[in-house]
């Protein structure tokens, strides 16, 4: 399963529903057939496929690249330099200030292997809630974790995340 790319196609929606469109008309058409309604299963993976026109690896840097190449300024890459508290606090700030989802790059084990895994981030607080990467099907997948252990994880896969600007 292309756990990165239906994150990525979740992620286009939402930001769709908030008034942020790519600008691939097939993107804009994916996102617009899914809010005209039918099957969901084939909409989540025609809209995933155009967003994998543009995303084609799994790696941060290929992610960014291809976001960059949807949306331009709309979308930008947060890299911590610095003090991680003051970067934590501004994560704060900016998520109370912004409901959106916004994605980050943490460390996850896959069978035994530490990898890096884009998450969508829904709640940034004392405890951070991550969205479930895949609403469109039956498995519910929206998970919890400490402020500490998110800030572990986030640290380890190199502070990393993108938002998308105000709008």
């Amino acid at each position: 399963m292309d756990t990165t790319g239906i994150t990525l196609a979740t992620w286009a929606y939402l930001l769709h529903r908030s008034g942020v469109d790519a600008a691939d008309p097939a993107v804009v058409a994916a996102c617009a057939a899914i809010d005209a309604g039918g099957e969901a299963g084939p909409l989540a993976a025609a809209l995933t496929s155009a967003v994998r026109a543009h995303v084609r690896g799994e790696g941060f840097d290929a992610v960014v690249a291809g976001l960059g190449a949807m949306y331009g300024a709309a979308v930008s890459e947060d890299v911590v330099e610095g003090d991680p508290a003051a970067h934590l606090a501004a994560l704060r700030r900016r998520s109370f200030g912004d409901s959106r989802p916004w994605l980050a790059a943490i460390a996850d084990r896959v069978d035994g292997a530490l990898v890096e895994r884009l998450v969508m981030v829904e709640r940034f607080g004392h405890e951070v809630v991550l969205m479930d990467p895949n609403p469109w099907d039956d498995v519910e997948e929206e998970r919890s974790l400490s402020l500490l252990e998110f800030q572990v994880r986030w640290e380890l896969a190199g502070a990393r995340s993108i938002r998308a600007a105000r709008t």
